[in-house]
């Protein structure tokens, strides 16, 4: 999803990326890019917004994603991870197709882990600003539990474009204590902001004592060479 953001970003239509870990265990990644297409998709009858949040049912949902996930017998017994991974359709997104893509470079593709992230989370809540409106649209387990809802903005917000995803990791497939690491997080993304000297990218960790939260703002001009320079400082 971070990745998707920075794709924005690297065509040019993003600045700034949110990442919000918080108190309660759900992450939320915020861009001020295009926002995510909400148009009706003429194959899948679908808003283009629920086509690549959603996915088909596949037989193995734990080899695909390429590495272990522990998962509880019942679930696999029950053939609940197939149900909660009903949304995979694969290269549904529109990082897929050459030039005419939208994206001459991607480091992330929409249909694959966007749609990934929803089937594996217990909630999850899309938000959309573009061409002046508010669509919202919440999901459980890969499945829509509500329809897409949409209203217009405030004169003072009317130019506000961008996404916001909001998940909550699933318990019940995920059958470990789920924490998200600040120290791995923020240098996943202080390496991206070297990369993308244009964009602001900052981090943030809520906690319910106020003086434990953590905030850092990644942002570097000089690009690759501030990275050199950050590199070497400690030599």
């Amino acid at each position: 999803i971070l990745d998707n953001a920075v794709d924005e970003a690297q065509a040019g239509f993003a600045t700034q990326i949110d990442v919000v870990l918080h108190s309660n265990g759900s992450v939320s990644i915020t861009d001020n890019g295009r926002g995510i297409p909400t148009d009706f998709h003429p194959v899948t009858k679908k808003s283009a917004l629920e086509t690549v949040l959603t996915v088909k049912s596949i037989n193995n949902p734990v080899a695909i994603f390429g590495f272990n996930i522990e998962v509880s017998e019942e679930l696999l017994q029950e053939s609940h991870i197939n149900k909660a991974l009903s949304l995979l359709v694969l290269h549904a997104g529109g990082k897929f197709g050459g030039l005419s893509s939208g994206y001459s470079i991607s480091g992330g593709l929409h249909g694959v882990g966007l749609s990934v992230v929803n089937a594996l989370s217990e909630a999850l809540e899309v938000t959309v600003w573009r061409d002046g409106m508010e669509y919202r649209q919440k999901y459980s387990r890969g499945k829509p539990v509500m329809a897409l809802t949409c209203h217009g903005l405030s004169t003072e917000s009317k130019d506000r474009q961008g996404t916001c995803i909001w998940f909550w990791p699933d318990n019940k497939i995920f059958t470990t204590a789920i924490e998200f690491d600040y120290n791995t997080l923020a240098g996943r993304i202080r390496e991206l902001a070297f990369l993308n000297p244009k964009l602001t990218i900052t981090l943030k960790k809520e906690d319910n004592d106020p003086e434990k939260s953590l905030y850092n703002e990644y942002f570097f001009a000089g690009g690759l060479f501030e990275y050199v320079k950050w590199l070497n400082a400690d030599k």
